[in-house]
Order: structure tokens, then C-alpha cells, then sequence
């Protein structure tokens, strides 16, 4: 519930302040240390899943969009219904009736309609929950939202929305004459015509804005989805390797085992076993220098360990050189274009038999690949050097070309459990 109402909090204060950063912990302590940047942190290997600010700012000033459209609607139609209770007023005043009084049935009256409102509101909430949850991955209970900050909001909200939405249109329906009522003369001119007419501009003018804005985010998913990321990701089951290990040497032959007993499959035609996966955080090491280069020429790299089918089953394009051979040398690596770059080499071929210092081993370099995006197309390509499995695998990456992908996952299961029994798959 702590993370529901800081997401709360953060957009009541971005909007307050024109969406000024936000604070991620709203109920930390005062002092004068800074407070955790749940939203605003962007370090690597994190001990636990942040949040994007941006994300909240963009659904935050939605929501407020959303509720303006809203506002306004009510207040139009609240506005268009002057004749209709124009008598009642003009009645009303006539047995004597103060304005005040209307004002406050009036806003009586909006007060009761946005209460039914959020009665059906926390209704759906109930009601639509589970799908939420299974349409965003998340864990949301119902009776969480009952505790914390919440309720404070929604009064806050309830409170401040009645007033707002209801305090023209008491206003104006209040103000209409007996006399007037009688002559019939009792509709919105001058100031009030005029408001209610810019109203209805405004409603218009931010309902095509949002529909341009919808359009524009089609857009760019559908460019998303049509870009190259450099890697074949469909048809690829992803199984996570046993947990636990006991003698390297044995827990190597059980991976070739379990390969042999998947590739048995006419389904599967490739099949690896990688440290580091794709759409995963891979990590780096510094100092990474050509050998014989000053030391000031040390980089930085992310460094993933793989085996000699990765590059063929993930298809990543080989630039220069050759892929990692069966049981080859550990001191041989593979580097991606900007990792070359950063190495100060001049070509790809120029690359291929040069040795390099990853720390404190010497590496030759056997292959230059194109750059492919490891977690997201958003993020630049980072200089990644490969090497040949010098970790224990994480991963099992299965291509399936044709049949049911369901049959292959329990093959791959049955697979598991009797190569790893000690093991869930």
C-alpha cells in the first residue's frame, strides 16, 4: 500500500507544483537528509523494481484532463437545464425563498450525484480489479485501498469537486427573477451565455487534443513493434537453469543432458545455455584496454558469457570472424560495434586476433557482432563484450520452429524433471 499512495501523492504534488519532480516517499521522516528517489532512480542492479516518473507525470496530468472534460460536462449540462428549473425558482422565490437557499439545494443536489458516482465508481473498482491485475501483471487487493492515504484523497477530491462543479450552476440557476419567469425570459445571457459557450470550446478543443495525442501514441508503438532490435526473439522458450549446484563438472553434463532430451523434440531445433539473457540486465567490468594500450585508454563494458549456439539461435549477425567454437578456449571473446569503437579498432577484420585486458585476464578476440538491443530499444546500444560460458548458466534458450508451442513446454518439462528431479521447472 506504501507504493499506491506515494504513486497518489506524487501526482498530487507534481500537478500542484506544474509537475515539479516528485517525491517517492511522501511519509518518510522531515530532516534534513534526502529522501529515497523511488521514481527518480535509474542505477543498475537495483534491489528491488522502481518506478519512471515520466510514466506518472503523463498519467497524472491524464487523469486531471480527464476530470476537466468531466467537470466541464457536468457543467453544461447542469447550465442547459435552466428553463426547466427556471419555474422552480421562480416559485420557489416567490413563496420566499432566499438565493442562499437555492444555492445550497443546489449544491446539495451535485453533492448527492457525485456520491452516487463514487459508489459505482469503487463498485467497478471491485468488479474490474482481478482483470486489472492480469491485464498489468500486478498484485493489487481491494481491501488494500481501504488503509492508508487513500480515503484522505478521495475526500479531499469528493469535497473539492462539488464546489467546483457545482458552484456555477447553483449560481446561475439561483439567480434567475420571478418576474422574469413569468415573461419568460429566463434563459443564460450576456457573461453567463457567453461562459457557457466557451465551456463547450474548451470541452471540444481538449477532446480532439487527446484524440491527436491517442494517435500519435499508436504511432509510435507501431514504430516500436516494426523496429529491428538485431535479435530473433519469437518461437524462443526461456527456461531459468537449476538453482542449485553442487559439482561443476557434474551440473555441466546434466545442461548437455537436458539438451539432448529437448532435442529430441522435432519441434526444437536449437537449443543454449547462457549466464546472461536477453531482456536481462547484464553486468560490466571497467578498465578494458587493447593489450599494450595506455592505461587511460580503459573502458568500461557489460560483459555477457554465452555458448557457441547463442549467436546461431538468437541470429545475430556476425560482422567479422567466427562464433565460439564447442568446447573452445575460455580466453576467447566476441565484441559488438560499440564496444570496437570504443577499443579505438579501426574495422571489424582489424579486430579479429587482437588481444584485450577484461580485468585481469587477456583475451583474443575471435568475432565482431552487430549491436542489438539487450533490454530495450529505448536505451542507446551499450559496448558489450561475449564471453565463452566462464559462469555458470542461468538459462536455457529454445527455438521452436513449427507445432504447438504448449507441446514443447511440456516436453521441456517432463525434460526437466527428469534430467534436474531435485529441481521445479
Amino acid at each position: 500500500m506504501r507504493k499506491i499512495s506515494a504513486v497518489t501523492d506524487v501526482g498530487l504534488r507534481g500537478f500542484l507544483g506544474i509537475i515539479l519532480c516528485p517525491r517517492a516517499c511522501p511519509r518518510w521522516p522531515q530532516s534534513k537528509k534526502p529522501r529515497p528517489q523511488w521514481l527518480q532512480s535509474s542505477m543498475e542492479f537495483e534491489t528491488g523494481r522502481t518506478g519512471d516518473a515520466s510514466t506518472v507525470r503523463i498519467l497524472m496530468v491524464l487523469g486531471f484532463v480527464l476530470l476537466a472534460i468531466v467537470a466541464l460536462n457536468f457543467v453544461n449540462l447542469s447550465t442547459a437545464q435552466a428553463m426547466t428549473r427556471a419555474r422552480e425558482v421562480g416559485i420557489r422565490k416567490a413563496l420566499g425563498s432566499h438565493r442562499g437557499h437555492l444555492v445550497m439545494q443546489f449544491l446539495t443536489e451535485t453533492a448527492l450525484t457525485n456520491l452516487t458516482a463514487a459508489g459505482l465508481s469503487i463498485l467497478m473498482l471491485w468488479l474490474c480489479l482481478p482483470w486489472f491485475n492480469l491485464l498489468t501483471g500486478r498484485h493489487l487487493d481491494f481491501m488494500s485501498f481501504l488503509q492508508g492515504d487513500l480515503w484522505k484523497y478521495l475526500a479531499i477530491f469528493f469535497v473539492g469537486g462539488t464546489l467546483l462543479i457545482g458552484f456555477w450552476p447553483a449560481l446561475q440557476n439561483s439567480s434567475f427573477r420571478p418576474v422574469d419567469v413569468l415573461k419568460g425570459n429566463a434563459g443564460p445571457v450576456g457573461r453567463g451565455a457567453l461562459m457557457r459557450k466557451g465551456f463547450v470550446g474548451f470541452q471540444a478543443l481538449v477532446s480532439f487534443s487527446l484524440v491527436a495525442v491517442i494517435l500519435i501514441i499508436l504511432d509510435q508503438v507501431e514504430f516500436l513493434k516494426q523496429q529491428d532490435i538485431g535479435i530473433t526473439l519469437e518461437n524462443t522458450l526461456v527456461v531459468p537453469t537449476p538453482a542449485v549446484v553442487t559439482s561443476h563438472d557434474d551440473y555441466m553434463s546434466s545442461l548437455d543432458a537436458f539438451k539432448a532430451e529437448m532435442m529430441r523434440d522435432p519441434h526444437v531445433t536449437q537449443i543454449a545455455a547462457v549466464a546472461d539473457c536477453p531482456g536481462k540486465d547484464i553486468g560490466w567490468i571497467s578498465g578494458a584496454r587493447r593489450l599494450g594500450a595506455p592505461l587511460n585508454e580503459g573502458t568500461s563494458m557489460y560483459r555477457a558469457d554465452i555458448d557457441e549456439a547463442f549467436a546461431s539461435l538468437m541470429n545475430v549477425q556476425l560482422l567479422a570472424g567466427r562464433s565460439f567454437a564447442k568446447n573452445g578456449s575460455r580466453g576467447d571473446a566476441i565484441v559488438n560495434e560499440t564496444a570496437l569503437r570504443q577499443l579505438n579498432i579501426e574495422s571489424a577484420e582489424a579486430a579479429i586476433g587482437q588481444r584485450i585486458l577484461i580485468g585481469y585476464d587477456t583475451m583474443t578476440l575471435e568475432g565482431v557482432v552487430k549491436d542489438y538491443h539487450q533490454v530495450s530499444p529505448r536505451e542507446a546500444f551499450s559496448p558489450t563484450i561475449f564471453q565463452n560460458s566462464l559462469e555458470t548458466p542461468n538459462w536455457f534458450l529454445i527455438r521452436c520452429e513449427k507445432g504447438d508451442p504448449a507441446s514443447t513446454i511440456r516436453m521441456a518439462e517432463k525434460a526437466f524433471a527428469k534430467v534436474f528431479p531435485t529441481d521445479f521447472f
